[in-house]
């Protein structure tokens, strides 16, 4: 029997954040090169209205400092300022084992003035 589990991570944008600052992230995003199955990270409008994208296992892997330092960088070119922090801590039980999973936030500020 296979146990293996496939972890995915979403990062989704709620808030005031423009389809120019999404278009400017996906344009920097497309510049890093795939690496396994990685794939090239798009933010795209869910059915919640926020844009999001899921990021697979390779992605993480091999590529997610990197994305989330171009989604910074990209961000703070824009006018953005941004903290982080934890947010909450889920406990999940499967028959494999228990997991803690801490949620990551990058909280965006952008002054008016």
């Amino acid at each position: 029997m296979d146990t293996r589990v496939t972890n995915e991570k979403s990062l989704s944008f709620h808030g005031s954040i423009t389809q120019d600052d999404i278009n400017l992230i996906n344009n920097r995003l497309a510049t890093i090169s795939a690496a396994g199955k990685s794939g090239t990270p798009q933010f795209q409008m869910n059915q919640f209205g926020h844009y999001s994208y899921t990021m697979n296992h390779d992605a993480q892997k091999y590529r997610e400092e990197d994305y989330t330092v171009c989604v910074l960088d990209a961000m703070e070119s824009r006018g953005w300022t941004y903290k982080f922090q934890y947010d909450s801590e889920n406990h999940s039980a499967k028959f494999t084992g228990s997991s803690y999973t801490k949620k990551e936030c990058f909280l965006f500020h952008k002054s008016n003035a």
